[in-house]
């Protein structure tokens, strides 16, 4: 029986300061959204108790920005009368 031996390579994580600059964000808020549970990110708990070091696999930061650009597409709309205006909720 030929079995396949080779295991696929795990995506590389990468830390706040190199997700941050992927997002445009500032290191603070990429920790603070991953905290929040707004950013996808595995926790790596780390000296006192609720303290944690967050990674992130640079696939889900790029859907994660492509789902923020989908949902300001769909906020924005022309305004009435056809005055071509448009507006953010």
């Amino acid at each position: 029986m030929d079995v396949d031996r080779h295991i696929p390579l795990a995506e590389p994580l990468i830390d706040c300061k190199e997700a941050a600059a992927i997002l445009g964000f500032s290191p603070v808020m990429v920790r603070r959204l991953a905290h929040d549970g707004q950013l996808p990110s595995i926790a790596f708990p780390f000296g006192k108790k609720g303290k944690f070091r967050y990674k992130f696999r640079v696939s889900e930061l790029q859907a994660y920005l492509k789902s923020r650009s989908r949902a300001a597409q769909a906020v924005h709309y022309k305004g009435e009368g056809g005055n071509g205006q448009q507006r953010l909720f």
